[in-house]
C-alpha cells in the first residue's frame, strides 16, 4: 500500500508499462511517460489509486481480430481474466512461464475509489481508458485522442463518472 511511481520513461514492454495487482491498493502514478507496451500502457486491478499527470501513448497491438490494448485500463482480477492478462499478442504465455505472476485471489481488493486526472492519452490501439467492472471512479480534466476505438469505454457497473 501507497506506493509512489513518479516521473518514469517506460517503452517498449512486451506487455504492460505498469501493471498494478489487486490488492496493492493505495498507489501514486504521477508524471510517467509510458509508450509501445505490447497490451496496455498501465494495467490497474486495484483501487483507491490516483493517477495524475501522465502521458500514455501509442500502446496496444493491432492483431487479425482487431486492436488489443488501452492507455489506461481498469479491469477486475477474477480467475477467468488472469490467465488472459499474461498473454503476449500473438499468443505466448507470460504466466506459464513464472506462476508468481499470477494473482492469489485471497487478496483480490475492490477496483473502486480510484481517480484519473489531467493526463494525455492518445494513439493507443483500442482505447484511451477502458474502465470495466470499476465503481466510483473519477476521470477528470484528461486530454484523450486519437486512440483506435473508444476515448473512454465503460462497462458492467454503475457509478462511474
Amino acid at each position: 500500500e501507497s506506493n509512489i511511481i513518479e516521473n518514469n520513461i517506460i517503452s517498449n514492454s512486451t506487455l504492460y508499462g505498469i501493471y498494478v495487482m489487486s490488492g496493492s491498493d493505495i498507489n501514486t502514478l504521477k508524471g510517467n511517460i509510458i509508450s509501445r507496451s505490447g497490451k496496455h500502457g498501465m494495467y490497474i486491478k486495484a483501487g483507491n489509486n490516483a493517477i495524475v499527470g501522465n502521458t500514455l501513448t501509442d500502446n496496444g497491438t493491432v492483431t487479425p481480430a482487431g486492436p488489443v490494448g488501452a492507455g489506461l485500463a481498469f479491469l477486475p482480477d477474477l480467475p477467468s481474466t488472469t490467465l488472459t492478462d499474461m498473454v503476449v499478442p500473438g499468443g505466448a504465455s507470460i504466466a506459464s512461464a513464472d506462476v508468481t505472476l499470477l494473482s492469489d485471489y485471497s487478496f483480490t481488493t475492490a477496483l473502486q475509489g480510484n481517480l484519473v486526472q489531467s493526463n494525455s492519452i492518445a494513439g493507443n490501439a483500442d482505447d484511451g481508458i477502458e474502465l470495466k467492472g470499476a465503481s466510483n471512479t473519477l476521470i477528470t480534466g484528461n486530454h484523450i485522442s486519437n486512440n483506435g476505438t473508444h476515448g473512454i469505454y465503460i462497462s458492467e457497473y454503475e457509478r462511474c463518472v
